[in-house]
């Protein structure tokens, strides 16, 4: 039986998909390859553990999304209000930086070297930063972007800030200037709520919760599981065949795909033009490592999570789930995830599981972060497709886009999809647009 559509992957941005396809009455089926829902946005649990694959949130900054959520989890959903820390030479740092932080932590001459750059900041032209670095220098000055950013981002992407977009950031930084730093010395407290990280939603039982909901209102009858799609075809009669590793085939009038967009262009037949075939295999991803430790203790910090610009850890994030939401772990015991970025080619991702946690194990006890008599227990998770590599020479990927914005009956939505680095209430406000676009009104 032909379906309307069929919406290729059950991460976040498929299962945002599948909630407008089935609030739209369309005949539907969401074709999956793994064996689980939620791709790199899933709780997992051990034993009375609970955590996320990411230190994810839900950002209240689009209200049609917040009400779906809202509308799916009920009193589940709640406001956490707690602050991230960077750790910076044995010391806790704010984020966002404040002022009053930094100059705790910061030596007074290089604290006179940072307003320095920042004053004479003043007396330039309008400046339209072509890089990240560039962009970081603008906005903080050299010295403070050095401390606190261009070594942290270097590591998160795994190459030169120079050749970084200025799209990385995520919004991260929109709201973050030296300017705002100076401000937040007399705010008496107060935060930058207009920043990611100033509060957030979050849900009881962890992030994965959301697209747990979802399923349950599409209903498994609609989401296909462990089936690799390994093709996908436009046939005379202007519909589409889908296939899969699995031998299932099936027909449809529309697509959704939320593949990594190299991988789509590679399945897609009639096969696009060769040279964008090549740029799209040229496309990079970064890679994940979690080490997850279970602690006896309460407490880990006090923090959603910390952030590792220093080269000496090999880790840019640790967060403790149980800091989101108390029903993540037992009252006496804490869970924390160490996230480790890294390729899918190179020897970290490649790693055997014991050998990387004893690694990252000896890391945390020779900084005196943990003490090893407190480590419960310690398991090891890899993430292939975490982030889009977005580079300052992105034209290909826009010609890659293009061509497949030129198809008619087929979309693509995602992070890896659109190459784009987007949050979960962003994705389900593209998901509608998606489905519009596609002749669902």
């Amino acid at each position: 039986m032909k379906k309307d559509l069929i919406i290729i992957g059950a991460g976040p941005a498929g299962m945002a998909a599948g909630y407008f396809a089935k609030k739209k009455n369309l005949s539907f089926s969401i074709i999956e390859s793994t064996a689980d829902i939620g791709g790199n946005c899933r709780t997992l649990s051990m034993g009375d553990f609970k955590f996320d694959t990411g230190a994810h949130r839900f950002h209240d900054k689009n209200k049609m999304s917040t009400k779906i959520v809202k509308s799916l989890l009920k009193e589940d959903l709640k406001k956490v209000v707690v602050p991230s820390k960077i750790h910076w030479k044995n010391k806790t740092v704010d984020f966002p930086l404040q002022l009053p932080s930094i100059v705790k932590a910061i030596p007074f001459f290089v604290l006179f070297k940072i307003a320095f750059e920042n004053f004479i900041k003043i007396f330039k032209l309008n400046y339209i930063a072509n890089n990240f670095k560039e962009y970081a220098y603008d906005r903080y000055g050299k010295t403070l972007s050095e401390l606190f950013l261009i070594n942290y981002t270097e590591k998160l992407w795994g190459v030169d800030t120079e050749n970084l977009s200025i799209s990385i950031t995520g919004n991260r930084l929109k709201h973050l200037n030296y300017l705002s730093i100076l401000k937040s010395f007399f705010s008496f407290g107060r935060k930058n709520e207009k920043h990611i990280e100033g509060s957030f939603l979050y849900p009881k039982n962890g992030f994965g919760s959301i697209f747990d909901a979802i399923f349950n209102k599409i209903g498994k009858e609609n989401i296909i599981l462990k089936s690799p799609v390994n093709k996908i075809e436009l046939m005379q009669n202007g519909c589409y065949k889908v296939f899969t590793k699995t031998g299932l085939e099936m027909d449809c009038d529309k697509i959704i795909s939320t593949l990594p967009i190299n991988i789509f262009m590679n399945i897609l037949k009639p096969s696009p033009p060769i040279k964008l075939i090549r740029q799209a295999n040229n496309i990079n991803f970064r890679s994940l490592r979690l080490s997850v430790l279970f602690l006896n203790k309460k407490h880990f910090s006090n923090y959603a999570s910390v952030y590792f610009p220093e080269k000496k850890y090999p880790f840019t994030r640790i967060y403790e789930p149980k800091n989101r939401s108390s029903f993540l772990a037992p009252k006496d015991k804490t869970c924390i995830v160490v996230e480790v970025p890294c390729d899918s080619s190179d020897d970290i991702f490649n790693m055997n599981e014991s050998r990387f946690n004893d690694q990252i194990k000896k890391i945390m006890i020779k900084n005196f972060l943990i003490n090893e008599k407190e480590i419960i227990d310690q398991v090891a998770y890899s993430m292939h497709y975490a982030y889009p590599q977005l580079l300052v020479d992105d034209s290909h990927i826009e010609e890659i886009l293009s061509f497949v914005k030129s198809i008619k009956g087929i979309e693509v939505l995602g992070r890896s999809a659109n190459f784009q680095y987007l949050h979960t209430h962003e994705l389900l406000y593209s998901a509608e647009k998606c489905l519009q676009r596609c002749g669902f009104s």
